[in-house]
């Protein structure tokens, strides 16, 4: 913003948001976007999972990589897939999920739960699937 104050006060803030930011956003927004669902789990954890977090983080090794990973009190484990993506997201991302779980340490893969975050939503496929197995589903718009 600053380096564009001049443009933006002088009535070009559509300019500024047209020509710098737009085509920048969905790099910014993949960068940050799984802090923002962590958050989520966080801070709305008791009205929408149900299950309060001891530890909220992510899991990562040079060969797999967990967005989101918590310890809840009921001896539960949220693993989560966080993308800001353009398009729907099938089941393939789900399974990569459910396949990455299996690699945490042991400890870790007790009672595991799953959760999608992902900014263009699901396949209907994939929707139907959760519905069934109790896997949650948050789009962006749900985040904001």
């Amino acid at each position: 913003m600053l380096p564009n104050r001049s443009l933006i006060e002088s009535g070009n803030a559509d300019l500024v948001y047209q020509q710098m930011i737009a085509p920048n956003l969905s790099q910014y927004m993949e960068e940050i976007f799984e802090d923002v669902c962590r958050q989520y789990i966080e801070r709305y954890w008791e009205e929408k999972l149900k299950i309060a977090p001891k530890q909220i983080g992510k899991h990562w090794e040079s060969d797999l990589e967990i967005d989101v990973l918590t310890k809840n009190i009921d001896g539960s484990h949220w693993f989560g897939e966080c993308k800001w993506w353009n398009a729907p997201v099938g089941q393939n991302i789900l399974n990569h999920l459910i396949g990455n779980a299996t690699k945490v340490p042991g400890q870790w893969r007790r009672n595991p739960r799953y959760i999608l975050f992902f900014a263009s939503g699901f396949t209907e496929a994939l929707k139907q699937r959760a519905e069934e197995e109790g896997i949650f589903l948050i789009e962006a718009a749900d985040l904001f």
